[in-house]
C-alpha cells in the first residue's frame, strides 16, 4: 500500500488516496487546454485575444476580423468552426507557421478503414518512393492525404484529418501568413518570427489555438515498479493504447514481468515532423503484430471497439482473407524499407529489436497463412468434385 494526495483544481482540497497496487500516471501524454493554458508568447494588456474554448461566445458579422493563431487541428477547427457560422473567408487571418499533411477522412470508414490503410505499405513499396522525400507525396497521389496548398511541401505530420469538402473550405482562405511563430503582441501589431514589420490586430479578435493537444515527449518504459505510465503504443492512437495497456497488465499480473512487458508494448512518441513518421510506425507495426500473439490479450483486441479493424464488414474481412499472404509479405518488406529510412533520416538504426525472439516474423506467418490458403483452396476443389460427381 502507498498513500499519496489529489489537489482539486476548482476547491483546492487535498484528499488521501490510498494505492494496493499501482498508480496509473494519465499525466505524462497530458494535452494542454486552452482555456487554462497561458498564451506561449507575451500579450500586453488589453488586446483582445480568446482562447478557441470560448470562440462560440463571439458574435459573427461583417465588421469582425478573426486571426486564428495556429495551424494544428485545433486552428483547422476554429476556421471550419466560423466558416460553417456564416463569416466570410476574407474576415479571417490564419497564422500558419508551419505546413502540415492532412489525412483524408473520406477513408476512415470504420468498415473499411483497416483495408484502406494498406495503402501505407503500397505507397512505400511503390518504383516511385526510392526517398524517404517522395514517400508523402505518393501518398497524395493515391488519395490518401492532401495539403493545405498544392504549391508549398508540408514539414509537418500530426495525424489531423479533414475531409475533402472541410478541405474546400480551408483553401478559401486566403490570408494566410507564413512568416513563422509570434513572438510577442503589442497593443496595436503582432510580431513574427520572419516579419520585422509587425502585423496589425486592429480590429480583430485573436484566437489562441496554439495549445498541444498531441504533446511529442521521449517514450519511457510504460510497466514501472509502482506506476503505469501511459503512452502511445499506436501512432495517433492514446486512447486505443490505453486499453492495451490496461489488458496486458490485467493478463500479465506477475511483478516480475515487468521487463518482459515493457520488452514487447513499446512507446512510440507522437510525430511532429515528417520523418518521425518513420520511427511511429514502425512501432505501431510491431505492436499490432506482436500483440496478436500475446495470449490474453490478441483475441481480446481483435474484439475490443477502440480497434478499428473489430468495425470491418464482411467484405473488408473477405479481402483481407484472400490478401492475407500478400499483405504480411508487404508488411515485412515495408518494415525493412522504412528501417533503411530511418538510417537516412536520423543517420543510426532503429534501437528497438523489431521481431523479438519467439515471436514470427510477418514473412514466417505468412508461410503458415500460405498453407493454410492452398489446404482450404484443396478441400473447396474436393468438395466441388464430390459434387459433380454425385449429381452425375
Amino acid at each position: 500500500f502507498s498513500r499519496h494526495n489529489v489537489r482539486d483544481l476548482l476547491t483546492n482540497k487535498v484528499f488521501v488516496v490510498i494505492v494496493r497496487k499501482k498508480v496509473v500516471d494519465a499525466t505524462y501524454l497530458e494535452a494542454s487546454i486552452p482555456s487554462v493554458s497561458k498564451c506561449k508568447f507575451p500579450v500586453s494588456p488589453g488586446v483582445n485575444i480568446i482562447p478557441v474554448n470560448t470562440l462560440f461566445t463571439k458574435k459573427v458579422n461583417g465588421k469582425t476580423n478573426f486571426t486564428i493563431i495556429g495551424a494544428g487541428k485545433t486552428g483547422i477547427d476554429a476556421i471550419l468552426f466560423l466558416l460553417a457560422r456564416g463569416l466570410d473567408p476574407d474576415k479571417i487571418r490564419w497564422i500558419m507557421p508551419n505546413d502540415a499533411w492532412l489525412l483524408n477522412r473520406e477513408n476512415m470508414d470504420p468498415t473499411s478503414a483497416s483495408y484502406n490503410d494498406l495503402v501505407y505499405f503500397e505507397a512505400l513499396l511503390s518504383n516511385s518512393v526510392d526517398t524517404f522525400s517522395s514517400y508523402f507525396p505518393e501518398l497524395e497521389r493515391r488519395g490518401h492525404i492532401s495539403r493545405l496548398d498544392p504549391k508549398i511541401t508540408p514539414t509537418k505530420w500530426r495525424c489531423a484529418t479533414v475531409s475533402p469538402d472541410e478541405l474546400d473550405d480551408l483553401r478559401s482562405i486566403k490570408n494566410v501568413i507564413r512568416q513563422g511563430r509570434v513572438l510577442c503582441v503589442t497593443p496595436t501589431s503582432m510580431n513574427m518570427e520572419k516579419d520585422i514589420h509587425g502585423l496589425s490586430i486592429e480590429n480583430h479578435i485573436l484566437v489562441d489555438c496554439t495549445s498541444n493537444g498531441l504533446p511529442a515527449k521521449p517514450v519511457i518504459p510504460i510497466f514501472q515498479e509502482d506506476k503505469i505510465v501511459l503512452q502511445s503504443l499506436i501512432m495517433c492512437q492514446p486512447i486505443g493504447s490505453a486499453a492495451i495497456i490496461g489488458r496486458a497488465e490485467a493478463v500479465m499480473k506477475s511483478e516480475d514481468r515487468n521487463v518482459e512487458k515493457n520488452s514487447l508494448f513499446l512507446p512510440c512518441s507522437s510525430p511532429e515532423m515528417i520523418r518521425d513518421f518513420i520511427p511511429a510506425m514502425l512501432r505501431s507495426l510491431r505492436t499490432q503484430l506482436l500483440i496478436g500473439s500475446i495470449k490474453g490479450v490478441g483475441s481480446w483486441w481483435r474484439r475490443c471497439r477502440l480497434n478499428i479493424e473489430s468495425h470491418s464488414d464482411i467484405k473488408t474481412n473477405m479481402k483481407f482473407m484472400l490478401r492475407m499472404h500478400e499483405i504480411l509479405i508487404m508488411m515485412d518488406n515495408g518494415s525493412k524499407k522504412l528501417q533503411k529510412f530511418h538510417v537516412e533520416e536520423f543517420g543510426k538504426f532503429v534501437d528497438f529489436e523489431m521481431w523479438p525472439e519467439g515471436f514470427q516474423t510477418p514473412s514466417e506467418i505468412a508461410r503458415v497463412v500460405r498453407i493454410y490458403q492452398v489446404f482450404v483452396l484443396c478441400v473447396l476443389v474436393g468438395l466441388i468434385v464430390i459434387l459433380m460427381i454425385t449429381s452425375a
